[in-house]
């Protein structure tokens, strides 16, 4: 699951997150569904300043998959807010948050 905050003052329309996967040596695995090294989840808001929401892999069942995965990592997040402006793909890996480094979920 990942948990994020909209710590903007626009209400979002739009997030997007570039996921991806490691094993358990921290080498990132290439899906074995779709070939792909990472999938582009996208959200749909509204998601109003000041709130946390939650997703992830849960809400993308076969987004991408590997036998070996040991976590999932967010390297990129995009997002489009309800007054049309946009934030572009901002690298966000290994960024340090209030809960730790971003990419770090074990599940």
């Amino acid at each position: 699951m990942i948990t994020w905050k909209n710590i903007s003052d626009k209400t979002i329309k739009y997030c997007y997150m570039e996921a991806y996967l490691k094993n358990a040596v921290g080498d990132r695995v290439v899906g074995e569904i779709r070939g792909k090294k990472s999938v582009i989840l996208q959200y749909t808001g509204t998601y109003k300043p000041g709130k946390t929401h939650w997703g992830g892999l849960s809400v993308h069942p076969a987004a991408i998959y590997h036998p070996n995965a040991k976590s999932v990592h967010i390297e990129k997040v995009w997002v489009e807010f309800m007054d049309g402006t946009k934030i572009n793909p901002v690298l966000v890996d290994g960024m340090i948050s209030s809960y730790g480094p971003i990419g770090s979920k074990i599940y």
